[in-house]
């Protein structure tokens, strides 16, 4: 039904295959817990700030208030997907610390939008608030964040410098924003790379077969 309807709601459909790990999960609990994040963020936000302010105050609330912290590619673990499990230990994978990062400067029109380059889930900073599920944002990228590590900005000079140094290709979807279609896509190859060999892996598997119809 999220994909018929256009994906529009990005942290609907996280929660969806959250529940995939999870079925306990209590989506109230978690939207609330965002609500009050969002809330923090509102009281403290204003119209003549400029896009580099807006970033800083997201940037002290998220990770010097509440304290999120990113993990490693290398060290990832399915609790790190879970919005719940997240919102309790603070640690979260890149994807899901990206998704948290980005509804709650959506919900605030704040157009920052996710860039797939390689492991990394980096965020655009764009002129335009445009997004659907397959469809991307338009505009120039004024520059870019990394969620996972505590926001950190830089530029696209400094993305053709990690492509360089990790021997990436040097393609165009490095540096553009992806729909919510593609997010959701890259959470559940991400859930299957540390769900290797078991039933949820399975699970997954099959719900990719989805994007592809």
């Amino acid at each position: 039904i999220w994909i018929k309807e256009g994906g529009n709601n990005l942290l609907e459909a996280f929660l969806l295959v959250n529940k995939l790990d999870q079925p306990s999960l209590n989506k109230d609990k978690v939207l609330e817990t965002i609500a009050r994040i969002q809330q923090e963020v509102w009281l403290e936000m204003n119209d003549k700030l400029t896009a580099l302010e807006q970033v800083a105050l997201l940037n002290h609330i998220l990770f010097s208030i509440h304290e999120f912290k990113g993990v490693a590619p290398n060290d990832l673990k399915p609790e790190h997907f879970s919005l719940s499990t997240v919102l309790e230990t603070k640690i979260a994978s890149p994807v899901a610390i990206g998704v948290l990062y980005m509804h709650i400067a959506q919900s605030l029109k704040i157009p920052l939008f996710a860039v797939n380059l390689s492991s990394n889930f980096l965020l655009a900073y764009t002129e335009n608030y445009i997004q659907t599920q397959k469809l991307l944002p338009s505009g120039k990228v004024l520059f870019y964040l990394n969620p996972n590590k505590a926001g950190v900005l830089f530029t696209d000079e400094e993305i053709d410098l990690f492509v360089l140094h990790h021997q990436l290709p040097k393609l165009p979807s490095n540096y553009v924003p992806i729909s919510n279609y593609l997010v959701i896509f890259r959470l559940i190859n991400d859930l299957i790379s540390v769900h290797v060999h078991n039933d949820n892996a399975i699970m997954l598997k099959k719900l990719l077969e989805l994007f592809a119809e």
